[in-house]
């Protein structure tokens, strides 16, 4: 199992726009094949910052969801909404 977190901080007028692009992206994640968990956090003292936190089965599920066309059409969206680059952290339990 691989488990991801993603940051991203989005531009303050730009926060309802991404929860709403965000909700798809979980949406359409959750009924892939090899995903575990797929869940989006909102920071409670920044609302700006959103944290995905993901468990995957193996790496190549991971990939797939990377190549799936909900991600490579949404996630460029989100990054117009962005404040700078976010963080990816993949994660492997010890």
């Amino acid at each position: 199992m691989i488990t991801v977190v993603a940051n991203r901080f989005v531009k303050e007028e730009s926060v309802s726009e991404a929860m709403a692009l965000y909700k798809q992206l979980v949406e359409a994640t959750l009924a892939e094949d090899g995903c575990i968990r797929y869940e989006l956090y909102q920071d409670e003292k920044d609302t700006t910052h959103f944290v995905m936190i993901e468990d995957w089965a193996s790496k190549e599920s991971l990939e797939n969801h990377f190549q799936s066309p909900h991600f490579t059409s949404i996630v460029p969206k989100l990054e117009g909404l962005s404040r700078g680059t976010g963080e990816v952290f993949k994660l492997h339990k010890i």
